[in-house]
Order: C-alpha cells, then sequence, then structure tokens
C-alpha cells in the first residue's frame, strides 16, 4: 500500500468513527428522536431521560446539567436503569463526550497527516499513532459503560460506539505502518543526502585519483596514462638488436 493511500484511508476512518460517536449524544434529552436506551416508560440518553406516558400524553424531559424540577423530582427517584441500578450511576456516562473529544482531535490531526508536510514527519506521526491508542481505550470504556447500564436494552445509537471502537483499532494499526513507511522514507532521504554533500565536497581529481589508488590496491597491474609525450630525436632510441633482428641484417 503506498504511503498517500494510508493517509486517504485514515481521514475516511476518522470520519467514520467521527460519525458513529456524535450519534450518541444526539440522543434524549437533546433529540427525542434518538434514545440509548428505554425501560419502564423512561427513554435514556447521555446528556438526560425523557419519560413519556402515551396514555397521559405526558413528555417530561431532565438534563443532567440542570437542576431537578417539581415536575422531574418525583421520577428521579424511581429512575431505574435495565440493569436495576440507579440513576446514581448515570454520571459514569460522561465517558462518552471524552472519548467523542479525543476522537475529533484525532480526526482533526488526520486531516493535517493529508494536506499538510506533518504528514511526513516520523515524531508527528508517531503522536497521532498514540494519540489514537488513547481514544481507543476511551472508546471501548464508553461502551462497556453503556453495556453495563442498559445490557440488553442498548438500542442501536450505543453499539454505534462498539464499530467505532473496532475502527480505531484498526487505525492504530494503520498508523503504526504509517509511522514506520514514513521513517524508512526519511531514512533513505537523509542517507542520500549524504552520499550526494560527500560527492560535492570531493573535486573530480580527487575523485579520480582516489578510484585508481583504490583500484591499484587490490590488483597488481600497471596503471598506464594518457598524457602527450612530447616527440623528439633525443626521445627516439634504437631497437635492441635480437636474435631474429641480427639473423634478418645477415
Amino acid at each position: 500500500m503506498k504511503l498517500l493511500t494510508y493517509k486517504i484511508v485514515t481521514v475516511v476512518l476518522f470520519t467514520v468513527c467521527f460519525v458513529f460517536q456524535i450519534l450518541p449524544l444526539l440522543t434524549v434529552p437533546v433529540s427525542k428522536g434518538l434514545i440509548l436506551s428505554e425501560f419502564q416508560g423512561f427513554r435514556f440518553g447521555v446528556f438526560g431521560w425523557c419519560y413519556v406516558d402515551n396514555d397521559q400524553n405526558m413528555h417530561i424531559c431532565h438534563h443532567d446539567w440542570k437542576a431537578d424540577t417539581e415536575a422531574t423530582a418525583e421520577y428521579s427517584l424511581k429512575i431505574l436503569f435495565p440493569s436495576l441500578y440507579t440513576i446514581a450511576l448515570s454520571r459514569l456516562l460522561i465517558v462518552n463526550p471524552i472519548a467523542f473529544a479525543f476522537t475529533c482531535v484525532a480526526w482533526i490531526i488526520s486531516w493535517c497527516i493529508v494536506f499538510t508536510k506533518y504528514g511526513n514527519e516520523p515524531r508527528f506521526v508517531l503522536i497521532s499513532a498514540v494519540w489514537t491508542m488513547l481514544t481507543f481505550v476511551l472508546s471501548l470504556l464508553s461502551f462497556l459503560v453503556d453495556l453495563l447500564l442498559f445490557v440488553n436494552k442498548l438500542a442501536w445509537p450505543g453499539w454505534l460506539i462498539l464499530a467505532a471502537t473496532v475502527i480505531l483499532a484498526y487505525q492504530c494499526y494503520i498508523l503504526w505502518a504509517l509511522r514506520r513507511k514514513v521513517s524508512a522514507r526519511r531514512y533513505v532521504y537523509c542517507r542520500y543526502a549524504q552520499q550526494l554533500h560527500r560527492m560535492d565536497r570531493e573535486s573530480p581529481e580527487s575523485t579520480l585519483r582516489s578510484q585508481s589508488s583504490s583500484y591499484n590496491k587490490h590488483s597488481n597491474s600497471e596503471v598506464y596514462s594518457l598524457e602527450r609525450v612530447p616527440c623528439s630525436r633525443e626521445n627516439l632510441a634504437e631497437p635492441e638488436t635480437s636474435y631474429y633482428t641480427q639473423s634478418f641484417v645477415t
């Protein structure tokens, strides 16, 4: 897989995780159409609950960041989660927005990897991989909290958190593989730059001299020069006589 392909897959998967984790946050009382669970007329969400009575056309909602009113105080004492835990354990649901915040940061980091120069920095990719591991742990913890409170009554927005957790686990693998590829590419680039710098520092004459000396060191052959020798009568010596030349002259 090419380096750019790794980066594009990272952005796409983080976008899917972003969508999967924002839907559980839009449950009641933020949005009346989405719920995490429903039990004994109570509809539960991350930030509160709603009580619905179709016979009396009653619809009462309570937000966790607001104090109980006269209408909600009566029902707060009767609330039980599908796991039969009391409403006091609803504070554990704060893990869901924390995991979503970590996912948002990881999503922004993935866009920086693709469209900025930081995508070729091994340290930046390493930080994003470690951050994704923390996001995976928080996402897994948020799903376990939802499963603890709502057990088999967990609605489909809660199961989306499980899907996002699986995707984040695969994202950890992709980012560590991307970090390995970026580090290898940076190493090859640095070695190539060092070789070019070393070649620029050496002159052509010294390069040829070093090559010829290294060649003579490992071989016993003679080195011949192509330099032009001046020609004159003094430089021309008579050939030595041998058996063949003497016999030919006689």
